[in-house]
């Protein structure tokens, strides 16, 4: 399903730079539940959320952290999202995502929707390229600290990051602990000034890939029916205008283009 109104894909000039990883994977058009995953990853790093269970998923809000005024909308969104029983509430997370499509669509006018989309699909195999060429520990942290929401972009992120981290030792993130992942609590190991928590590459790999794919699948029950509800109101079908006066019973195409040449999406045809 398209998330942007058919006028979106009207090309602008350039590229927007400046986007989040979310906000990028909204440009390219990700599977909401997806999207959903990177803000709570984010949350995690930056210690405002901890996962108490990942299957079913129920979560708890932490007051340390980051400040609540330097978080994005989006992020004090999904906070408000999270019911005191840990669940997540349906209603406000299609409020979230319709408000940052809406957000990332005003964002994106007057620029290239193609062009922006390979920029940050270039950052993406940029943070690989960086991953695979490090060598120290404290060098793998720094690029996974800074880059791993944008490898999160990969459709190949699961099999990619275990074999890269795979055999390497890194210090392990200090929220860590507030994925909620299977995977040992690390042990104690030599840091570069003081005694750090060490863990070896496979385990964060399988840490990191399980984790996420289980927050996909279960932050929303239904990703067919809340993608359809959020898309509704960003980019809902055109109204049949047909002479027949029964609902339902044309398929008139109903768009009014506003330019020639412009191709305007029936609709049965190009959603």
């Amino acid at each position: 399903m398209k998330y942007f109104p058919a006028k979106a894909s009207i090309e602008g000039v350039g590229i927007k730079r400046g986007l989040t990883a979310p906000e990028a994977s909204i440009v390219l058009e990700y599977p909401l539940n997806k999207v959903l995953a990177l803000i709570l990853f984010g949350l995690i790093k930056k210690k405002k959320v901890k996962v108490k269970s990942q299957d079913p998923l129920l979560l708890k809000k932490l007051s340390g952290g980051v400040p609540e005024r330097k978080l994005r909308k989006y992020e004090k969104d999904f906070l408000n999202a999270i019911k005191k029983n840990g669940e997540l509430s349906k209603k406000k997370l299609e409020t979230l995502c319709v408000d940052l499509v809406k957000a990332v669509n005003k964002k994106m006018k007057g620029f290239s929707l193609i062009e922006t989309r390979e920029y940050y699909l270039s950052i993406m195999n940029k943070a690989w390229k960086l991953l695979r060429a490090a060598k120290a520990p404290e060098e793998i942290n720094s690029i996974l600290e800074d880059y791993t929401d944008w490898m999160l972009l990969d459709d190949d992120f699961d099999d990619k990051m275990p074999v890269i981290i795979t055999g390497r030792t890194i210090y392990a993130p200090d929220w860590w602990g507030n994925t909620g992942t299977s995977v040992p609590a690390p042990s104690t190991g030599k840091g570069p000034s003081v005694s750090l928590p060490t863990l070896p590459g496979s385990s964060f790999a399988h840490g990191i890939t399980s984790s996420m794919s289980n927050f996909a699948n279960n932050i929303v029950s239904n990703v067919y029916g809340f993608t359809s509800a959020v898309t509704s109101v960003t980019n809902p079908p055109p109204v049949s205008t047909s002479s027949g006066g029964s609902y339902g019973g044309s398929s008139g195409c109903a768009c009014a283009c506003a330019c020639a040449g412009c191709a305007c999406a029936c609709a049965g045809g190009g959603r």
